[in-house]
């Protein structure tokens, strides 16, 4: 006999930005990929100390147009797919207060 979990996710379609504004802030990192939910744990210490090291190194070679940022951050590709990289570079005309913008798609507060 199966048990069935109440997740409180839609079923039979795809997940948007809005499904997963509704994740809870609970330490993992929420993706969609082509509306698929990916749950990922918290990084690892020596994760954190490579990404550290990187930043570094990336941000030193930054020109003055592009800014290096740190996860937890949204990046989204479409409506159904949202992504959050350990390391955003960014030029600095396309970020907004709240994410970093595809030139295409127009600015998003």
């Amino acid at each position: 006999m199966a048990t069935e979990v109440a997740t409180g996710l839609p079923r039979g379609r795809a997940l948007t930005r809005e499904d997963l504004a509704e994740m809870p802030d609970d330490g993992h990192r929420y993706e969609l990929l082509d509306g698929v939910l990916i749950v990922s744990p918290a990084p690892s210490t020596r994760h954190q100390r490579a990404l550290r090291n990187l930043f570094r190194v990336i941000d030193a070679a930054c020109p003055e147009s592009l800014e290096v940022l740190f996860a937890p951050l949204d990046v989204v590709l479409a409506d159904d797919t949202v992504m959050q990289p350990d390391l955003v570079v960014a030029r600095v005309e396309d970020l907004t207060e709240r994410q970093p913008c595809r030139p295409d798609s127009g600015r998003d507060s």
